[in-house]
């Protein structure tokens, strides 16, 4: 059987002064706060030298999400967003925050770029119905899609190898089949018309049948995670 589990900010938060609005010191693990840390993972950074600031950046029609990472915040860090930026034209919605010892806390347990992200030791050791919750949030922009094959399976994308490989080791631990592949990508704007550079992108996919967010439909589900 599986226990709650605490995190403590003296394991990941190394500097705290002249830090304003301090975070608890336990932190209990909860489905929301796994979700959480899937948004934080999907389309999250931390900003060090920008104030301690940390940013999360969602396409603009995510409306539930914006909410959901705004309320989580508030409830679990008393921390509201220093600003709330909806922009037309890149159809993009940023929310921003600036707190020394929360950009500590995430940049310390997931990283904290495209490149650097990864998952911490203690998500292993948690329920499935959390890890459930950490891939909803990290599910990102979602589309479905009509194909032959595959309709319903996930595919989650990334450009750090090592968050994709600790993926797989996750879901496979928690019963969930997948398969770990990747693909060079020459280089592309995103729906938030950014350039991203050429690079590998790793990618982790789970099958229909496995994937616990699908309903028998003919629809397939494809996951696009922002790089």
């Amino acid at each position: 059987i599986k226990k709650d589990l605490f995190l403590l900010k003296k394991d990941y938060v190394k500097d705290s002064s002249f830090a304003k609005n301090k975070i608890p010191y336990k932190i209990k693990i909860t489905g929301e706060l796994m979700r959480l840390f899937g948004y934080y993972v999907s389309e999250g950074c931390t900003m060090p030298k920008n104030k301690w600031g940390i940013n999360f950046t969602f396409n603009i029609l995510e409306k539930e999400q914006q909410r959901d990472v705004i309320n989580i915040i508030k409830k679990y860090f008393k921390i509201n967003p220093k600003y709330i930026k909806p922009n037309e034209e890149k159809h993009s919605f940023s929310i921003e925050y600036s707190n020394k010892e929360l950009s500590q806390f995430l940049h310390s347990l997931f990283g904290n770029n495209a490149r650097s992200k990864n998952l911490p030791s203690f998500i292993y050791s948690l329920k499935k119905e959390l890890i459930i919750e950490f891939l909803r949030g990290y599910k990102g922009d979602a589309y479905t899609r009509k194909r032959y094959r595959g309709n319903g399976t996930i595919t989650f994308k990334t450009r750090s190898k090592n968050l994709a490989i600790q993926l797989t080791y996750l879901l496979k631990l928690n019963s969930i089949a997948c398969n770990f592949s990747r693909e060079f990508d020459k280089g592309h704007f995103t729906p938030q018309k950014t350039w991203v550079k050429e690079d590998w992108v790793y990618m982790v996919e789970i099958p229909a049948q496995f994937n616990p967010f699908f309903k028998a439909s003919n629809t397939f589900l494809y996951l696009l995670f922002p790089t």
